[in-house]
């Protein structure tokens, strides 16, 4: 699967508009890290330019991995929608 598929919900980066250096937690990850914690986040992690930012479950509300997972691209994309947009509109 190529990459742009898996991550077709994750937008550009926010800071420096690339997209091939943007990682994400994966399941397997997530998984263990919530059996062995009691808890785990998700990460979208741009590798070029360091912006980090993450998605933390919490005991006792919705914590699957696809939940989680879906709250940090939101964020993500919404940082990247009004950062970009600022920019097109020559105010950056």
């Amino acid at each position: 699967m190529s990459k742009r598929k898996e991550l077709s919900d994750i937008a550009i980066c926010p800071l420096c508009g690339e997209f091939d250096s943007i990682w994400v937690t994966d399941k397997d990850n997530y998984d263990h890290n919530y059996k062995q914690n009691n808890g785990a986040c998700v990460g979208i992690n741009c590798v070029r330019c360091g912006l980090e930012l993450y998605a933390y479950s919490v005991e006792h509300e919705h914590n699957s991995y696809e939940y989680i997972r879906s709250q940090a691209s939101h964020k993500w994309n919404r940082l990247s929608d009004k950062i970009w947009k600022v920019a097109d509109n020559g105010t950056v």
